[in-house]
């Protein structure tokens, strides 16, 4: 029991240290903020409540002195300061090692040093170095009021069940943290103990609590104070009134008396706060609403009631593995469906195909919301690349900023997990290699700061993620030097920049003489290009000499399953995906005979096409009537001839063996309703190859 608790700590652990992170970094750019300062605040309170309470003594014990140096900032005793961004970013890491139960002598040698780091800036709260004043020279004080024209007031409800102590939880801790969001009003409630004192158990949990808190926090937040206990409680938020700027203990008599009943009356509560909002003293109303805003603002205010057990919209945690499961069942019920379709057609039953097509119906349903459960936003990652640019472009002495566009746009889990790294390897050869010093930039007439954009969208049945930078760009001259100094091509002087720059992603291929700390070693860009093509993706290069480059990669939105067109070529079957298919045409044998340099007529214009059969086999079709599959990428677009259209299907992409895996022209496989194994033509890279090669014949011809 223990141990599953512990885990459970783990999991909401990492998730609020990805939450400190992201303020920490908005805190560097914005040391005035209250806000953030108080986020910070409570994630530390947090983390030390609940690693007490789990077992982890040192996790405990740091943010709990990080604790007490945000508190000193919180009353005006401490001013936000580079130095403490860095302490705090060192805790943040060792607390991530001492999750992963590392406690080796390095990590007790970083915890003890941080311990003093921290006690020395306690130490020292009210006398600031003349250094930390410069960094923030203009700073105010920033000791945030209790009560504020920003201020709620929120009813809080908690009801914890009563063997929540014996799994290791304590309420106490989450009124404790509340306590920290503003001004707090608790009452106990003993109805529970009352009705049942004959049958009293010391070990359960007897006492609920009515809480009323003045707080510019939003639900969101008093909802996370019970992120640990929310399986084991019923918690009711409900915001009374807004843009209250009295003071609870004025009304506490009248507080105590409402809320001492199990069935809050809200209406009364929320009198109680309204009458005052009217008055108006010799400086300011306390609410700007006018009369009508303020009868909206009361009537949305009882429908904002939210709890864990009845709200708009609720939220579970599911271990990624179980959507994995899910995800592996869904595509065992489409082969299924598939096989039932086959029976289906080959009994000429109209119960069974009528079965048949619901079944399908159904299975497409629940293939795209157990997909759509499985979609991570890409802004998952994006905290880590800010990291990365802050930690880094200050080790390089550089000034870097990175923004990002469309942080929203999701992917399939399994992508974003394996997205990470390539993209990493991007960012760290912008900084390092592409974007110049600022002594540079300034003599460049650049900005001082250079600039990364992650800019992500969704392309048709793809998403993209571009990544380019304002620095210096590539030179495809020197490119091609390196290149034949490395001997990757051999002394040609005839070469499109374009296929200069697809170079950076041969194997062992760098631009840089000297190996560092951060590039050199001719295995960031082959990583790159690896792991994208694994993920059944694409990437591309472009680079403009002083204006920076950019990174295109193109990505499925799922890896699994996919609609595909099936057709048959010589008696085996193949499938093209439906997001490339823009038209189907019938065709004649003649025609193609007839055809000129490989191009065809197709409603007025000339296309490229490739006869499949004779690409596979080595041979013609035997068929006189043909069908040709138009198919799209990017700009271009080329026709695929087939013997024969089947008809779409839904399929479970399968990865190929090792015999096929080299050839190109093929993303995998599937299993169809008859047994049959069906390959999946990836026709973006058809395509590219192609015209590749018709260039290049081009050229030399």
């Amino acid at each position: 029991m223990k141990e599953r608790y512990q885990r459970k700590f783990v999991e909401e652990a990492k998730e609020l240290l990805g939450k400190l992170e992201a303020s920490l970094l908005e805190l560097e750019n914005a040391p005035n903020n209250s806000k953030l300062i108080n986020e910070i605040f409570r994630i530390m309170h947090s983390l030390k409540g609940s690693g007490a309470m789990f077992g982890f003594s040192r996790i405990s014990n740091l943010t709990h002195d990080l604790e007490n140096v945000y508190s000193a900032i919180r009353s005006g005793q401490l001013i936000v300061s580079k130095h403490l961004i860095d302490v705090s970013f060192q805790a943040l890491d060792l607390v991530r090692e001492l999750l992963k139960g590392v406690e080796g002598e390095g990590e007790m040698n970083k915890y003890i040093e941080l311990t003093e780091q921290i006690q020395s800036i306690i130490r020292h709260k009210t006398e600031p170095s003349q250094e930390e004043l410069k960094q923030t020279s203009g700073q105010r004080s920033i000791a945030p009021k209790p009560i504020n024209d920003e201020t709620s007031i929120w009813l809080v409800q908690f009801k914890p069940h009563a063997e929540i102590i014996n799994e290791g939880n304590s309420p106490i801790y989450m009124l404790d943290e509340m306590s920290t969001m503003g001004e707090m009003m608790t009452v106990p409630l003993f109805g529970r103990l009352e009705e049942k004192l004959s049958m009293f158990d010391p070990t359960k949990l007897m006492v609920n609590w009515n809480i009323l808190l003045a707080s510019d926090s939003s639900q969101e937040s008093i909802l996370n104070v019970f992120l640990f206990v929310q399986d084991a409680s019923t918690i009711k938020v409900t915001r009374i009134t807004s843009a209250y700027s009295g003071q609870l203990k004025d009304k506490e008599s009248q507080i105590k008396n409402l809320l001492s009943k199990d069935e809050v009356d809200t209406k009364n509560l929320q009198a109680l706060f309204i009458q005052e909002e009217k008055i108006v003293d010799n400086r300011v109303e306390s609410s700007p609403l006018s009369s009508e805003e303020k009868k909206t603002e009361i009537i949305n205010s009882q429908n904002i009631e939210s709890d864990f057990q009845d709200s708009d919209e609720i939220t579970i945690r599911v271990p990624s593995a179980k959507l994995d499961d899910l995800m592996n069942l869904v595509s065992e019920l489409i082969t299924t469906q598939g096989q039932l379709s086959t029976i289906s057609e080959k009994l000429f039953d109209p119960g069974l195909n009528t079965l048949s097509e619901k079944y399908e119906k159904l299975i497409r349903q629940l293939r795209e919301q157990s997909m759509e459960m499985s979609l991570v936003s890409i802004n998952t990652l994006t905290v880590r690349f800010k990291r990365l640019v802050r930690d880094l472009s200050k080790n390089l002495n550089k000034s870097i900023s990175l923004k990002v566009e469309g942080g929203e746009t999701e992917l399939d889990k399994t992508i974003i997990e394996h997205l990470s790294d390539p993209l990493l390897h991007i960012i760290r050869n912008a900084i390092d290699h592409g974007i110049e010093s600022s002594e540079t930039r300034k003599q460049l007439g650049k900005e001082e700061t250079g600039e990364i954009r992650i800019r992500a969208f969704y392309s048709g049945a793809e998403v993209h993620i571009e990544i380019s930078d304002d620095g210096g760009g590539i030179d495809p001259t020197k490119v091609l030097e390196r290149a034949i100094q490395q001997n990757f091509i051999e002394n040609r002087t005839q070469i499109p920049d374009n296929e200069i720059l697809k170079l950076l992603f041969k194997p062992g291929f760098s631009m840089k003489e000297d190996i560092s700390e951060y590039s050199g070693r001719g295995v960031g860009m082959d990583v790159v290009s690896k792991k994208i093509l694994e993920l059944r993706g694409d990437v591309e290069i472009s680079s403009k000499l002083g204006s920076g480059t950019k990174i295109l990669i193109k990505l499925p939105l799922t890896l699994t399953i996919m609609d595909g067109m099936l057709t048959e070529v010589s008696a085996s079957k193949y499938i093209v995906p439906i997001s490339s298919v823009r038209k189907i045409y019938e065709i004649k044998m003649e025609e193609l005979k007839n055809s000129f340099n490989k191009l065809i007529t197709l409603d007025g214009k000339q296309y490229p096409f490739l006869v499949l059969s004779n690409e596979f086999l080595g041979e013609l079709p035997k068929k006189e009537n043909l069908q040709i599959i138009l198919v799209e990428y990017e700009e271009r677009k080329m026709g695929l001839v087939v013997d024969h259209i089947i008809g779409e299907r839904q399929v479970v992409l399968k990865p190929l063996g090792i015999s096929l895996k080299k050839n190109r022209m093929f993303s995998g496989g599937s299993i169809m309703g008859d047994g049959e194994i069906a390959l999946v033509l990836d026709t973006n890279k058809l395509i590219r190859e192609f015209t590749t090669n018709n260039n290049s014949e081009n050229s030399s011809s």
